[in-house]
């Protein structure tokens, strides 16, 4: 039976009141057994000894590249090549001696990349966002992904997000939601982010205040703008605030922010409308890394039940854990055996600090101090320097009057900052912001200012600050 021919064919009271049956059905059992055992083992886990992390790490990395050197013939053949075994990766050291995995590779190689005791019909087709490139197409399995959701309702726990609990979402354009769809069974309030307008927001801000969801989950930047409407001069929800009425928000628990760089200043903004914690996490479609932050401090947890990462420079050497370092994340899944990713570079980069006892008690490494962008994102000068956006986001500080903002690096030593005016925009205001950000710069470098009507999204919505088409 085609289940979703069914669904077609039933009428849409009829369904929804499906959904909400089976939306009444515990979420530890809708997810199935795998998501259980995970999220039960992962109750326990997160308590273990570094030492027993470590060891956990090193077991499932030793069955992981056995089966890529007996499944994969593209790992089979990078092995050979290079007179390779499994059983020379001894230690967690020993894993420089693979080389990196690419989304070039993949591009060129992905075919050779697929386990072959996989059934391709049965994995989950997906793609990278794409938001420094050409997505990258790859599989996942059914399993991977129940492990993901476990890893998250372990992470959202920390922060007081439970089973049961709605969330409200603001993240992307979504092809059959003009506006909104709240799912009875996820208990997800969708917020499509095609097309917004002040209208529109005042509308997101009705329909939340009546689901009253414990959760917004979203792109930084456009939780940010949805936060800036609300305090706008002639929004109506100006006196609301006054009155400490409707969009005061007593409901929610929290905000979690990811997908895409943020920013101090959108942190603020969003803090001081919605009155409650924003929390972010690092991770991506590949389900290889996760950093997630804590609940007790303020920095992130390198995950180690999901991957084991490393960092290295530009060059692809290990970078030293110490403060301030900067570093691109490289990472090794340790569950998907579909299509597994060895040593995978992610073209993103966080600043490192030093590795020290957590107040939660955890011993995960919590070596990651913040998430910079991906290269894409980093300027590079005549001299050789890295620009990482967060060096240039405190310009932002001299700069009030914008709704949209974003530096794009053509060359070496020409700039477009392309700005958004807000109605109390003037031209001086501009040109201290394009000094500040030469200042911090500090090379050989022009730019020019362009005031434009809107700054496209691409299609997945993400926003970056800093676009730049100069290879690393």
């Amino acid at each position: 039976m085609d289940l979703k021919k069914l669904a077609k064919s039933l009428s849409y009271p009829l369904l929804q009141g499906i959904r909400y049956a089976y939306g009444a059905i515990p979420v530890q059992i809708r997810h199935g057994k795998t998501f259980r055992q995970m999220y039960a083992f992962l109750q326990e886990s997160q308590w273990w000894s570094r030492k027993e992390l470590e060891e956990y790490q090193m077991q499932k990395l030793e069955k992981l590249l056995k089966h890529a050197y007996e499944n994969v013939p593209y790992y089979r053949r990078v092995f050979d090549e290079r007179g390779l075994k499994p059983k020379d990766i001894q230690s967690l050291d020993d894993f420089s001696k693979l080389p990196f995995t690419t989304k070039e590779d993949i591009k060129k190689h992905g075919t050779e990349m697929l386990a072959k005791n996989f059934d391709v019909n049965k994995l989950v087709p997906t793609r990278t966002g794409g938001s420094t490139g050409s997505p990258v197409d790859f599989y996942i399995t059914r399993s991977t992904l129940d492990i993901e959701k476990a890893l998250f309702w372990r992470y959202w726990g920390w922060h007081g997000y439970y089973f049961g609990d709605k969330l409200a979402v603001l993240r992307g354009s979504y092809e059959r939601i003009p506006n909104y769809y709240y799912n009875p069974i996820s208990r997800h309030l969708i917020l499509s982010a095609s097309d917004l307008t002040r209208e529109k927001f005042l509308l997101y801000l009705k329909i939340i205040n009546r689901i009253k969801p414990e959760a917004i989950q979203g792109y930084p930047s456009l939780i940010y703008l949805f936060a800036k409407c609300l305090l706008e001069e002639k929004s109506p929800c100006v006196p609301l605030f006054q009155r400490g009425n409707k969009c005061e928000f007593p409901f929610l628990k929290v905000i979690f922010i990811s997908f895409e760089k943020s920013y101090p200043y959108q942190i603020e903004m969003i803090k001081q409308v919605f009155k409650t914690k924003v929390i972010e996490h690092y991770g991506h479609q590949e389900c290889i890394a996760l950093f997630t932050k804590c609940e007790e401090d303020d920095h992130f947890h390198v995950v180690p039940e999901r991957g084991y990462t490393e960092f290295v420079d530009v060059n692809g050497e290990n970078v030293p854990i110490t403060t301030d370092a900067m570093a691109e994340v490289v990472s090794t899944g340790l569950h998907e055996y579909a299509f597994p990713l060895i040593r995978y570079r992610t073209n993103d980069w966080v600043a490192l600090t030093e590795n020290t006892d957590c107040k939660c008690g955890r011993k995960f490494p919590n070596c990651v101090k913040r998430v910079d962008g991906r290269s894409g994102d980093i300027i590079k000068t005549v001299s050789g320097k890295y620009i990482m956006p967060t060096h240039l986001e405190f310009a932002i500080r001299y700069f009030k009057h914008f709704k949209d903002i974003q530096i794009i690096q053509n060359d070496l030593t020409n700039l477009e900052i392309h700005i958004v005016p807000d109605e109390g925009y003037q031209h001086e205001e501009g040109e201290r912001f394009k000094e500040a950000v030469l200042n911090r710069i500090q090379d050989e470098m022009n730019a020019e200012l362009k005031l434009v009507e809107d700054i496209q999204r691409p299609e997945n919505q993400k926003r970056r600050f800093v676009i730049s088409h100069v290879p690393m």
